[in-house]
């Protein structure tokens, strides 16, 4: 791969003079931060995103963590799903097992009553036994025994009861030894049931070591893809960063050399006419017409100063005017009011004499007029007589 740009530029900017008195560290933080803003420039400036409104390299970068992200997914799935096929079967064989020895346990447990536990096995059995009192036997009242039993005795008792004993001694000898040989299936079996179990476990444990394995390649398989797409985009990048600059230079190198920038007065004459400019070559207006400008500019300077002044001395002359005005103003209002007091007081005056005759009026005639008031005397006088 060919040394980016980037890097070029930073190695060169290491021995700029300008440089030179600084840290490679700070160079580096400003580098990092021109590129950041030469980035920003190249998105916000961009005219494909600016007309369509949509950031392609974030879209491609959202589509391709989708696809990532989904490809996790699809294989966490599948894991999961592999998983609950094992539980299940395992489920599925444990079940079966106990089904397997559930049926076994009661076949021997039927086995068992079938042949040690017969009817004629029994304590009882001779009680019970009707065929017994068929078969031809001799009994204690035969003639021929000599002696007579009586009824209720039992003539061989002890060695029936001897016999009894040995064979129940056998029997509980034979039980033992099957009970034995029952102890031992089952030890035997119980045994091969744990190796079962621990190759079983064993066989997990390496299927789970394959699958982490498994696991591990294709997440390595991953890496390796993302890291192959970025340092593909970083060469595309690279690359049209390159075409870029070159793009760029030759655009300047265009630019100084075309007409545009050239001062010439002659390309600014338009064909169209002797009047007529090109706007585009048009830089800068003849000597006389400047010069004119100028003198215009000087005259509306004066006349601007001129106006100032006359603003001014317009000011001033209203300002005497509001001053004497309000000077005027404020001696009338003082007159108006002390008139105003003097009417006040007039008023005041008149309204004192006026009461004071009202005063008098009124003694008059409670004292003078209607001297002889009425007093209840002459109330009490009426209704006196029918008459």
């Amino acid at each position: 791969m060919e040394p980016s740009s980037s890097a070029m530029m930073t190695a060169n900017r290491l021995h700029n003079p300008i440089f030179m008195g600084l840290d490679a560290k700070e160079v580096a933080k400003w580098e990092r931060k021109r590129e950041s803003e030469q980035t920003r420039k190249e998105r916000i400036f961009n005219t494909k995103n600016r007309a369509i409104g949509v950031d392609v390299s974030m879209l491609e970068k959202q589509v391709l963590e989708k696809v990532a992200r989904r490809r996790l997914e699809q294989l966490e799935n599948k894991k999961q799903g592999l998983l609950a096929e094992r539980l299940a079967l395992k489920a599925m064989e444990e079940a079966e097992r106990k089904e397997k020895e559930k049926r076994k346990l009661m076949e021997e447990i039927n086995n068992f009553r079938l042949i040690h536990q017969k009817k004629e096995y029994r304590r009882e059995y001779d009680l019970d036994k009707l065929l017994c009192l068929n078969e031809p036997k001799i009994g204690g009242d035969d003639c021929r025994w000599g002696v007579t039993v009586f009824e209720g005795e039992d003539a061989n008792l002890k060695e029936r009861i001897k016999q009894q004993q040995e064979q129940q001694k056998a029997w509980l000898a034979q039980q033992m030894q099957e009970k034995k040989d029952v102890n031992f299936i089952i030890h035997d079996t119980e045994r091969k049931q744990e190796f079962a179990a621990i190759e079983k476990d064993l066989q997990s444990v390496q299927l789970e070591r394959i699958e982490k394995a498994c696991k591990l390649k294709m997440d390595n398989a991953v890496a390796e893809y993302n890291a192959a797409l970025a340092r593909q985009k970083l060469h595309e990048k690279q690359q049209m960063h390159r075409k870029e600059d070159e793009w760029n230079t030759q655009e300047i190198i265009n630019t100084l050399t075309s007409d545009f920038m050239q001062e010439t007065p002659i390309l600014a004459k338009s064909s169209l006419g002797p009047n007529r400019i090109n706007p585009m070559m048009y830089k800068k207006m003849p000597d006389e017409i400047v010069e004119e400008i100028r003198e215009t500019q000087k005259k509306q300077i004066q006349e601007h100063e001129e106006r100032k002044i006359r603003e001014k001395y317009e000011i001033r002359s209203w300002d005497s005017y509001n001053d004497f005005v309000l000077k005027t103003t404020s001696y009338a209002e003082r007159e108006l009011e002390q008139k105003l007091k003097n009417q006040m007081k007039e008023q005041e005056a008149h309204n004192q004499l006026l009461g004071k005759r009202q005063k008098e009026n009124l003694k008059y005639i409670n004292d003078v007029l209607y001297s002889n008031k009425i007093t209840e005397d002459f109330f009490n006088k009426f209704n006196t007589s029918s008459r």
